[in-house]
Order: C-alpha cells, then sequence, then structure tokens
C-alpha cells in the first residue's frame, strides 16, 4: 500500500473514533459533532480519489 493511503487509513481511523466521542454530545455541541463528521467524510472521499488514483497507475 502506498504511504499516502495509509497515511489517509490512519486519519479516517482516528477522526471516526472521534466522531463517535462527540456523538453523545451532539445535541449540546453540534457544531463539534458536525465538523468531526465533515472531517470523516472529507478523509473518505480522499482515500477514494488515492484508491482510483493508485489502480489507475498499477493497471497502467
Amino acid at each position: 500500500m502506498k504511504p499516502e493511503i495509509e497515511q489517509t487509513l490512519k486519519d479516517l481511523s482516528i477522526a471516526t473514533q472521534q466522531m463517535f466521542e462527540w456523538r453523545p454530545l451532539r445535541n449540546r455541541y453540534p457544531l463539534l459533532f458536525e465538523g468531526a463528521k465533515k472531517q470523516v467524510r472529507e478523509l473518505q472521499h480522499r482515500l477514494e480519489l488515492l484508491r482510483i488514483i493508485d489502480h489507475s497507475y498499477g493497471a497502467a
């Protein structure tokens, strides 16, 4: 696996854990929860793009 993909997976794991830690407090701190959720979505998208790029170059 490429270093960029490995790092993104680690970051995604940390961000997902943080999002679930904020989940019980989402009514009290909605912006923090939404920020954590947005970060997870952005990292998921980045991971998907990195995998597509990796697959494209691997096939060439």
